[in-house]
């Protein structure tokens, strides 16, 4: 028997296990998930009003949430532009700052990815930039 899962942090999708008796049925599963995923679009929930700064991998964006109007920072990181170590340091960090949460930290909201980018979406604070 050969299977996955699929969850998510939110508390409104209920984890769940995928089996099958054939392990090429699952691969065309894993496959058809891989290649629906990538054409979810930030665009369709989120309008970019201003550029916020930038750096050498990434820009952020003051963006709107389309239904709430609410504002939050977006960051937009070119994949093509880190090394595997980097890549892999990037998850990481998104992993551990998902976890966290105090009012003196800035909360991730939600995360995207396609091929080439990763959507870093963010509280959006006002006052400057920290060093």
């Amino acid at each position: 028997m050969f299977g996955f899962a699929l969850y998510t942090d939110n508390d409104n999708f209920r984890k769940r296990r995928l089996f099958h008796k054939e392990e090429a049925v699952i691969d065309n599963w894993i496959r058809k998930l891989k290649y629906h995923c990538q054409f979810y679009s930030v665009n369709d929930f989120y309008t970019q009003t201003a550029r916020l700064g930038g750096g050498k991998f990434s820009e952020v964006f003051e963006t709107k949430n389309k239904r709430t109007q609410v504002s939050y920072a977006l960051k937009k990181i070119d994949k093509t532009k880190l090394n595997q170590r980097e890549k892999e340091f990037l998850r990481d960090e998104i992993q551990i700052v998902s976890l966290l949460s105090h009012p003196n930290v800035v909360e991730m909201r939600e995360v995207y990815e396609t091929k080439r980018w990763m959507f870093i979406m963010m509280e959006q604070v006002h006052g400057g930039e920290l060093f």
